[in-house]
């Protein structure tokens, strides 16, 4: 599934991660394993922040809200990227050229300023500017909603 030794992790990889979507863990436990025995680097945008704490906060869930800032902000396998003036610049470029909408261009920039190998993602509205990069976690899926 993984190509290469870096790889970016879209905002629902991060929901379907820690709030245990059954259909997804046995997908991403491999992935999680690797990058926290330091077999794999993993990136973010500090833009996953804020997209992963609206639902936790608007349904009044502040100890999950708490566990994806503690994760985020303090994993010591996880690098969370800050969103730059060259990512932003980067994302408006990608813009240019796409039909991506803001945040996901900052995600794509920031993916390809830290020069991921992979994208994980369940965003089929990416793997078009993606291409091969692209790692769709629903493609992994069979019918049973199991890898």
């Amino acid at each position: 599934m993984l190509q290469g030794s870096s790889l970016y992790l879209d905002s629902n990889v991060f929901v379907y991660w820690l709030e245990d979507y059954p259909e997804y863990t046995a997908l991403l436990e491999p992935i999680f394993e690797r990058i926290e025995a330091h077999r794999l680097r993993a990136f973010t945008s500090t833009l996953t922040l804020a997209e992963v704490l609206v639902k936790p906060h608007k349904d009044r869930r502040t100890e999950l809200a708490e566990q994806f800032r503690g994760y985020l902000c303090e994993s010591p396998v996880l690098e969370l990227c800050e969103v730059s003036v060259e990512i932003l610049v980067r994302a408006a470029i990608i813009r240019s050229a796409s039909a991506l909408k803001l945040p996901d261009a900052i995600h794509v920039a920031t993916a390809d300023m830290m020069k991921c190998d992979a994208f994980v993602t369940n965003d089929q509205r990416l793997r078009a500017h993606l291409g091969g990069r692209c790692v769709l976690l629903d493609d992994y899926l069979t019918d049973s909603g199991r890898p």
